[in-house]
């Protein structure tokens, strides 16, 4: 796993302008549409999910799915309570505090619910690292409760 992420993270730091532009814009807001969709169909999968396709709440291109080093509190928090989360929210008549997506998040990545409907829909090989990287998002989302810029709004 260790390999793997060496050469992710290769690839990450060449595809640096792509991932920052993911970050603003309609390219946002059509990420986080995208990520609503995938946990949607999350739900009816019954197996074979790959890393590859897992919905993470950061700004990465969806052909370069984030490694577990690569979900850091800035892009979660960019993610959950940025513009583009404001704007899709709007979209679906959904008027949510950044503290009340913050909690909704936390629901969704609650380790004990993760481990135990969303893990074992995903292949056997890809689950190490889908645990690290379900472990950074949840410490990002904890850490996040406290931000008071999550509390302001």
């Amino acid at each position: 796993m260790e390999r793997l992420q060496l050469e992710h993270d290769q690839v990450v730091r060449t595809n640096g302008a792509l991932i920052d532009a993911c970050a603003v814009g309609d390219a946002a807001v059509c990420l986080v549409r995208r990520y609503e969709e995938c946990w949607g169909a999350l739900r009816a999968v019954e197996g074979g999910i790959a890393y590859a396709h897992f919905p993470f709440p950061v700004f990465f291109p969806a052909h370069l799915p984030p490694a577990p080093m690569h979900i850091t509190y800035e892009r979660v928090f960019a993610f959950v309570v940025g513009a583009a989360r404001d704007a899709v929210d709007r979209e679906q008549g959904k008027a949510r505090s950044k503290r009340a997506r913050v909690m909704a998040e936390i629901k969704r990545w609650h380790p004990d619910k993760f481990a135990t409907e969303v893990v074992p829909r995903v292949n056997e090989g890809d689950r190490g690292m889908l645990k690290e990287a379900a472990k950074a998002v949840v410490r990002c989302l904890n850490d996040m409760k406290d931000d008071p810029r999550v509390l302001r709004g």
